[in-house]
């Protein structure tokens, strides 16, 4: 299934909804902003980048997990993905949709507003923006 316009704007204005309340709350509930925890984030940039590597790898495979398909990973100009088999059925397309964006985004920030770690909460709205294409699918399969 396509994707309009109409699906990618309204990702894009839930994406932003969850971003500023997330960072709203967090500065409500714990009286500090949670970029004040960047300069505690340990191994600088090599760490960060390596985390962020790492979890988009996991992002894709937590896709392939519910497809129980043979892994067919693509590498092209967008960047590195996993496709699916279009013979899945409708809610497991769904279910392998939300799985990153609940694991991998949702999660950590609702545990780091739980906890008052601004760096969790960093990471889960990075990877919120991640799942953009996943929130758009969800979006046009309603």
């Amino acid at each position: 299934m396509a994707a309009s316009n109409r699906h990618r704007i309204a990702s894009g204005v839930a994406i932003f909804a969850v971003i500023l309340v997330s960072l709203f709350l967090f500065q409500l509930l714990h009286h500090r902003s949670a970029f004040d925890d960047l300069d505690r984030h340990r191994g600088g940039w090599p760490a960060a980048i390596a985390i962020v590597l790492g979890s988009a790898i996991i992002h894709e495979l937590l896709h392939v997990i519910v497809w129980r398909r043979p892994l067919r990973l693509t590498w092209s100009g967008m960047g590195f993905g996993a496709q699916m088999n279009p013979s899945m059925s409708i809610t497991a397309h769904r279910v392998s949709l939300a799985l990153p964006l609940l694991l991998l985004a949702l999660a950590p920030i609702v545990a780091a507003l739980l906890i008052n770690n601004g760096l969790l909460l960093l990471w889960g709205l990075f990877f919120l923006l991640e799942c953009f294409s996943d929130i758009t699918l969800l979006f046009a399969l309603r």
